[in-house]
């Protein structure tokens, strides 16, 4: 039976990279688990994809913006159907965190942290001096912007970023319109360099 939502307390161990239905590997494709103590979020951000249960033998197709919830131990794999783009974040629980068991309070810390931000009255605008100095094509895309309700839109988003439910469809949903907002077919914003890897 799959779970509906994530346990309270989990620390997030990190996220996928953003697969196609090219580029899905074949290992999420045979039958494999999750560790014990260890969850995943399979977002499907576009088209579909086919969650297949193997425990109870059953079948759950997963369309965009839905998500499914991937228990410890559970094993399980996905069929593709057609075209897909997805990511899976990760967690894991207390008990299992070993040396990173602190990212348990980070939530809490980073939230109490862009708090003492706010209250010190300058985060949005120092951000954006920083941000609008640091590269001469970024000031033009600027140029008939309202600050004022900039700065609110930016605390808003910051806020709602390190709260939010990784299973909040709606949260999700509401980055996924921001980062489309911010492309180069609407806000002419090219997509950033390849990061080089380190030798």
């Amino acid at each position: 039976m799959r779970p509906e939502k994530l346990p309270k307390g989990l620390a997030p161990m990190g996220v996928s990279n953003t697969f196609t239905e090219a580029s899905l590997p074949e290992a999420l494709q045979r039958e494999h688990a999750l560790s014990a103590g260890r969850w995943a979020v399979l977002h499907v951000l576009q088209g579909a994809v086919c969650y297949f249960d193997l425990a109870d033998a059953t079948q759950h197709p997963v369309q965009a913006p839905d998500l499914v919830i991937i228990g410890p131990e559970t094993p399980h794999r996905l069929i593709l159907c057609g075209p897909l783009r997805c990511r899976i974040d990760f967690f894991c629980d207390e008990a299992h965190a070993g040396r990173r068991r602190v990212l348990i309070a980070a939530n809490d810390a980073v939230v109490a942290s862009f708090r003492r931000c706010e209250e010190a009255g300058e985060f949005a605008q120092r951000f954006y001096s920083i941000f609008l100095n640091s590269s001469p094509e970024i000031a033009p895309h600027f140029e008939r912007t309202d600050f004022r309700r900039q700065r609110k839109l930016l605390r808003g988003s910051v806020y709602a970023m390190v709260t939010r439910d990784p299973c909040d469809k709606r949260a999700r949903e509401t980055l996924e319109r921001i980062g489309a907002t911010h492309s180069r077919r609407q806000y002419n914003v090219p997509p950033p360099p390849p990061v080089r890897a380190l030798a």
